[in-house]
């Protein structure tokens, strides 16, 4: 898709940042904009139901809404469960990348979907990370 479209911004990012999520690039720099915290969601979502995607419900006017992980046997309806699909999930490498799908809710059905990584921060690693974090605010916390 190289259409033009709404321009949403990534609620995680320290200065506000807009990316079009109709375009391949635009949805790259969102799931990129905040690979911790997405990298972390999709890794929780695989440590505890297996191998799946994250669901980005995404309104033409709205903007994106709250994301879900979708496990692999899951009903995949909500965003086709196109062959395509059902192959990346197949063949990601759960400890090097995710799979994010967009699910634009515009009544055509339409959504797009990528495997994203980063060499040096995988998933695994994302996860440990923010892991940490939340285990350090949460012994602050409790003094």
């Amino acid at each position: 898709m190289t259409e033009s479209g709404p321009v949403y911004r990534t609620p995680h990012d320290q200065e506000p940042t807009e990316y079009d999520i109709n375009t391949q690039r635009g949805r790259f720099d969102w799931v990129m904009g905040a690979w911790l915290a997405h990298a972390w969601f999709a890794y929780s979502g695989y440590l505890h139901a297996g191998r799946g995607a994250v669901i980005l419900p995404a309104h033409p006017t709205e903007g994106p809404g709250d994301p879900k992980y979708a496990h692999m046997a899951a009903d995949f309806d909500a965003v086709g469960a196109q062959a395509e699909f059902v192959q990346a999930i197949q063949e990601y490498d759960p400890e090097n990348e995710i799979v994010f799908a967009f699910a634009f809710l515009d009544g055509t059905g339409r959504f797009a979907f990528g495997r994203y990584g980063i060499d040096d921060c995988p998933p695994a690693q994302a996860w440990a990370i923010v892991e940490e974090e939340r285990r350090t605010a949460q012994g602050r916390e409790a003094h």
